[in-house]
């Protein structure tokens, strides 16, 4: 049996760490090789780009695209769906999940001709979500990295990896899942770059090769960046040398070498979809569990934080293209061209390592959107709660508020932390609060418990919690009560404001943070202490909203 291989390549000309006056020189280095290497080795590969990256390259190069298009007739290339930007969509609202990959699919139409029948998963970021998403917009499959998802499923079978399986979405949505392999393209990565050589390639290659009585098999062999090839952006101090044999040229002939290999095929990625009916294939699958409820790409340092607390300013900018999201809604917004500029502002290479340029370039850009969408005066808004009202009475510890459906205990020495919260109708205990010291036995856990802290970790600063005495202010209004309170601190201050419904079983918590200091350390709020006696373990499930 021979072992079945495939490839593609990301294109993703907005790459954070490329500057804008790089970009031709990436699209002669590094995109016009991979059409080049097909052409003439006659081999399909596969190209995953975003509609932007597409629009991008056009207007630089419009032979790259028109090229691409003939091959793509060939079938020498296959394409593969992204989106119109690669944002990262367990971290959006589902109508940006929607319009970011119905506006790629405009893209792909208008440049070259065509729709991809597979996606891959931006950024390999996967949640449940999703699936529904990639079903509407018409795609037959997507493409994930394994090994994070095995990782969290260790009964998974190993031989799994090599078959297309089914991905479970929600509400009974499901989509086939080709695996991309990070090992396999971080070994590729090595030999072209001249970490190693070909023998010791081949030799990995061969423990994957079926043998007699084994079911074929396929591998993707490279599921990554096209921008590593005979390019350094020249802003990392770690960047690996060019290979002065010429990267492109080293790769052509390692596919040369694989291609002409009896015990191997080259086939385009659409291919593995023949192996959802193999005995090892097509088996229904949860990508995600508890414990990884958005896997990744390769190690663990590529969690899904990377992109919502990392980079420049991550927290205001995702703060501000849910600002102008939330507008849209109000607006009923059906601008197709406005949801694209929200899905280009989402972008994830606008929260990692992005040039001193194009970062001062994106805050114009964002700060233009919101002067043209948003009414004058909502675009900073904290929570005025805390500035008006009248200051509880009493001097009691405790501070009660009841709903029709909910009672919440505030506590006024702990920050307003919550010391329970019930249902009204008595039936059963706290639902969620603070469980006092000593509530557990193990030495470990003796500790505190509470609900709705936070806690800040500033390198060679003082930790900081909100678990201090306030005086808080309570506001009655039609649809509910506010509870809110100010905390200041030597470096900076808090408003603290929760919301109690007057008619439904819901809560929120607003939190606005005042720091007079950079915070170069974490942030942890939003904690939830469940009480143990009120829940059943095998039933208790977890909801979320990724995607």
């Amino acid at each position: 049996m021979t072992l079945d291989l495939f490839l593609l390549f990301h294109i993703n000309i907005a790459f954070s760490a490329i500057a804008t006056h790089q970009r031709p020189l990436v699209v002669e280095r590094c995109y016009w090789p991979i059409l080049r290497l097909a052409e003439r080795l006659n081999i399909p590969v596969g190209v995953e780009v975003s509609g932007y990256s597409l629009a991008a390259i056009a207007d630089i190069d419009r032979g790259w695209v028109d090229c691409c298009r003939r091959l793509i007739g060939r079938g020498l290339v296959e394409l593969i769906g992204s989106g119109y930007s690669q944002l990262i969509g367990p971290l959006v609202p589902a109508e940006v999940n929607h319009y970011n990959l119905a506006c790629g699919k405009l893209e792909y139409q208008r440049h070259l001709g065509c729709q991809p029948r597979l996606a891959m998963i931006n950024e390999q970021a996967f949640s449940r979500g999703l699936v529904g998403h990639y079903c509407r917009a018409g795609y037959q499959a997507i493409i994930m990295e394994w090994e994070n998802p095995y990782r969290a499923n260790p009964g998974w079978p190993a031989e799994w990896r090599y078959y297309p399986q089914i991905a479970r979405g929600t509400d009974g949505q499901t989509i086939p899942v080709i695996w991309n392999n990070s090992l396999a393209f971080q070994k590729m990565q090595r030999y072209i770059h001249g970490d190693l050589e070909y023998d010791g390639y081949r030799r990995w290659l061969a423990g994957r090769v079926p043998g007699p009585g084994q079911a074929r098999r396929w591998l993707c062999i490279y599921g990554s960046d096209a921008e590593v090839f005979d390019f350094r952006p020249g802003r990392y101090q770690d960047e690996a040398r060019l290979n002065p044999d010429g990267e492109w040229y080293r790769l052509e002939q390692l596919l040369d070498r694989l291609n002409s290999d009896r015990q191997l095929r080259l086939v385009p990625p659409s291919a593995v979809l023949d192996g959802l009916g193999q005995p090892e294939g097509g088996q229904l699958l949860d990508l995600t569990t508890t414990g990884q409820p958005v896997p990744v790409k390769k190690q663990a340092k590529y969690n899904l934080l990377r992109w919502a607390v990392s980079g420049r300013d991550d927290v205001d900018i995702n703060s501000r293209c849910f600002r102008l999201y939330g507008q849209l809604k109000r607006d009923n917004c059906q601008d197709i061209d406005r949801w694209r500029e929200l899905c280009f502002l989402w972008s994830s290479d606008f929260r990692t390592h992005i040039t001193d340029d194009r970062w001062q370039d994106y805050q114009r850009r964002l700060a233009e959107v919101e002067r043209e969408w948003l009414p004058a005066g909502c675009k900073r808004r904290g929570p005025a709660a805390c500035r008006r009202g009248r200051a509880v009475a009493d001097d009691k510890r405790w501070l009660a508020v009841e709903g029709q459906k909910l009672r919440v205990v505030f506590d006024r020495h702990k920050g307003l932390a919550i010391r329970e919260l019930a249902l009204t109708d008595g039936r059963q205990p706290f639902l969620f609060g603070t469980l006092e010291h000593g509530y557990y036995d193990d030495i470990i856990l003796q500790a505190d418990w509470y609900s709705g802290h936070l806690i800040v970790e500033n390198v060679g600063q003082r930790r900081l919690t909100d678990l201090v005495r306030v005086d808080p202010r309570m506001v009655s209004r039609p649809d509910g009560t506010e509870v809110a309170a100010r905390i200041v601190f030597p470096t900076g201050m808090i408003d603290k404001v929760w919301w109690v419904s007057r008619d439904q079983a819901r809560i929120e918590l607003r939190l606005h943070i005042g720091l007079s200091v950079p915070l170069a350390g974490t942030l942890r709020l939003g904690h939830t202490t469940l009480n143990p006696a009120a829940f059943d373990r095998d039933s208790l499930s977890v909801w979320t909203h990724n995607g």
